[in-house]
């Protein structure tokens, strides 16, 4: 006999992290907009960022870029865009420079309705500097994913941008700049009304005459796919502040995008129905590992499936069905799900080690409405054998940094919480060693599977002597951590050190991931240890704690059938889709 066991389970992919809060500034800045889409979308963020201030070409986006493009580890060298080469503030194209030179693109260029004096000329969320020889090599080709069976296809466009490619008519640049080249062309054709983005095969590109762009859905799919960079949305803040006093609004909320541009589900139209604004930036509810209806059910699964993750979803997302002596698994999908930078994956293991992933190309679907279709997956005769569904659910163990507790072991200075996002310490100034520690409540790892430790992390100031912090876990916490036995996460620690801050500068926000699926104990606690040498107390490095988070899997099932036999594991699967 075969036993037949269904696993439904979702990967948890953490979403690129930006700023510690929501900014009572950009919460303004868009009061305006209050649940439009398409059209009336569109006109509403005009009316927010037209009639910017409009800076000189000559000097003024030329000093700009210095500003905004600088080398964060030389502040005499500016950081090319697609190249993402350093080269020296002074390397300035003053029309007879070598190629090696640095000039001003216009991502939207100007033979495509650009002119040569205006706003739109020197706007800078268009605006980047790049190698002079590159500048040329992109011309005013539209963007679009390069064709490598045609025979116009260069690799690399330019040997100074040996990420980018192109075809005789289209630029594809490296999958790091995809995201910000779209959120700019899409900025443009909403700023400025006589600017048209367009869907145009590459047979027919569009004319230089009638002030259109190509190619709107892959835009639109680099805009999902490569969400904004930390270094975007500064350069978005500083352009606002400093420059032009307008944002781009596809930077601070990408989300936008499919609400303008795509009819049927989308990722943006998903997340914007339902979270607010507010809400997509907080990551304790919008994040794609989070679960703010506290179902089991993650927001990625959510998305995937298309339902409401604000509502306790009353069944399991797969199920299977005894259908004429035939097991059949059955789940439901989200339609187009293309448009939701997500898929469902139905895998198969015999050993739970090694998964298959199984075909769905025979699977029947049935329409259920505009958003969603079930899927059924036919495994075959039962003869009478079992079937054991296993539904295992994503669920929170520990979330959020006011749920740990800060003990001080040595020194006069202690973590600090702030905004019940994330906690921080510094030893600097300090007359004694450091010693201090934030501790996890203690958890029964015995009762769930694939536990996850997830937080963010960022450093400043230099400490020659050591790492400043370290990550631990036991299972004889007692208080005090200086007479607990502690075990170390060698790799995490190693991780730490990697990243940690080497001058005065702030290193950016990473994300630590931990595996603890290999811990077994009833009463594990997590400690996060900070050290600081008192060798020189003016070199203590300071650091950062955000959004700590355990999350597991709880697993329930139900027998169906009768017994014995071989068995056949299954789970269904939500993963994002990436480049």
């Amino acid at each position: 006999m075969t036993r037949t066991k269904i696993i439904s389970s979702s990967i948890i992919i953490v979403e690129l992290f930006s700023a510690i809060g929501v900014s009572a500034q950009i919460d303004s800045y868009y009061s305006t907009i209050n649940g439009q889409s398409g059209s009336e979308l569109k006109s509403a963020l005009n009316s927010i960022i037209d009639n910017h201030n409009s800076i000189s070409y000559t000097p003024g986006v030329w000093d700009a870029h210095k500003d905004l493009y600088e080398d964060p580890n030389n502040a005499d060298n500016i950081i090319l865009f697609y190249s993402q080469a350093s080269i020296d503030k002074s390397n300035q194209d003053s029309g007879g420079s070598p190629s090696t030179y640095f000039n001003r693109e216009h991502l939207w260029p100007r033979s495509y309705g650009i002119g040569t004096s205006g706003s739109d000329n020197t706007d800078l969320h268009h605006l980047v500097p790049v190698y002079k020889g590159v500048n040329s090599s992109r011309s005013n080709k539209y963007f679009d994913n390069s064709d490598p069976s045609q025979p116009d296809y260069e690799n690399p466009a330019n040997d100074l941008s040996p990420s980018c490619t192109a075809n005789s008519d289209t630029f594809e640049p490296g999958d790091a700049q995809k995201g910000h080249v779209a959120r700019a062309i899409l900025y443009m054709t909403t700023r400025y009304d006589y600017l048209e983005l367009v869907n145009t095969p590459p047979s027919a590109p569009p004319s230089t005459s009638d002030s259109r762009m190509a190619q709107l859905p892959t835009l639109l799919d680099w805009n999902r796919k490569a969400l904004p960079a930390v270094e975007e949305k500064n350069n978005n803040q500083k352009i606002y502040e400093l420059y032009q006093n307008n944002r781009n609004p596809f930077i601070d909320y990408p989300e936008f995008a499919d609400a303008i541009w795509v009819d049927g589900p989308s990722w943006g139209k998903w997340r914007l129905d339902n979270f607010s604004l507010e809400e997509l930036s907080d990551l304790s509810v919008s994040a794609d590992s989070a679960d703010p209806d506290d179902d089991g059910i993650s927001n990625l699964m959510e998305r995937a499936i298309y339902s409401n993750p604000r509502a306790i979803n009353e069944t399991a997302p797969i199920g299977i069905d005894m259908v004429n002596n035939n097991y059949v698994i059955n789940f439901v999908r989200a339609r187009n799900f293309e448009n939701l930078n997500t898929n469902l994956v139905l895998e198969k293991s015999v050993d739970l080690d090694n998964w298959d992933t199984v075909d769905l190309s025979s699977a029947s679907t049935e329409v259920i409405n505009d958003n969603q279709e079930l899927v059924q997956v036919n495994l075959g005769p039962a003869n009478g054998e079992a079937s054991t569904i296993i539904t295992t659910s994503n669920v929170t163990l520990i979330d959020g940094i006011d749920t740990l507790t800060s003990v001080d072991v040595a020194g006069d200075d202690s973590w600090v919480f702030r905004d019940g996002n994330y906690a921080r310490i510094n030893g600097y100034g300090g007359d004694y060693d450091e010693e201090d520690w934030l501790i996890f409540p203690a958890i029964n790892l015995d009762n769930y599977t694939q536990e996850i430790l997830s937080l963010y992390y960022e450093s400043r100031f230099p400490d020659p002597s050591v790492t400043g912090l370290e990550i631990f876990y036991s299972n004889n916490y007692q208080l005090d951590p200086s007479s607990t036995n502690w075990e170390e996460f060698a790799s995490a620690n190693s991780e730490l050190d990697s990243n940690k801050s080497t001058d005065n500068s702030e290193t950016d926000l990473y994300n630590l991931q931990v595996d603890l699926s290999g811990i077994d104990g009833a009463n594990v606690t997590v400690g996060i240890k900070y050290t600081s040498i008192d060798q020189d107390p003016n070199h203590s490095r300071r650091w950062l704690v955000a959004y700590p988070i355990i999350t597991a899997t709880e697993t329930t099932s139900v027998t169906v059938g009768g017994d014995g036999g071989d068995v056949s594991f299954y789970r269904l699967r939500a993963e994002n889709l990436g480049f």
